[in-house]
C-alpha cells in the first residue's frame, strides 16, 4: 500500500490499483478481507485480524466519494 495505490502481485506481475480508480469495495469483517473492484478487475486485500481496522480505515479514507462500499 502506498498513499496513491495498493499493489497486487510482485515483479512483472505487479498490478497497482489506484484508489481513484476503485469503483466498489466489499468489506468482509469476519474474514479480515476487503475485495476491491475497478473497471477492469478486482483483487482481495487480506489483513491480519489485529490490523484489520487500521487497514480498512486507511483504504476507505482514500477512496473517491463515488465508490460504493458494502459491508458483508
Amino acid at each position: 500500500m502506498t498513499e496513491d495505490c495498493i499493489i497486487f502481485g510482485v515483479g512483472k506481475a505487479a498490478n497497482p490499483f489506484f484508489y481513484k480508480s476503485i469503483r466498489k469495495a466489499v468489506v468482509f469483517t469476519e474474514r479480515n478481507m476487503i475485495e476491491l473492484y475497478t473497471l477492469v478487475g478486482s483483487g482481495p486485500v487480506f489483513v491480519d485480524h489485529n490490523d484489520f481496522g487500521f487497514v480498512r480505515d486507511y483504504i476507505l479514507r482514500r477512496l473517491p466519494e463515488t465508490t460504493e462500499v458494502v459491508y458483508e
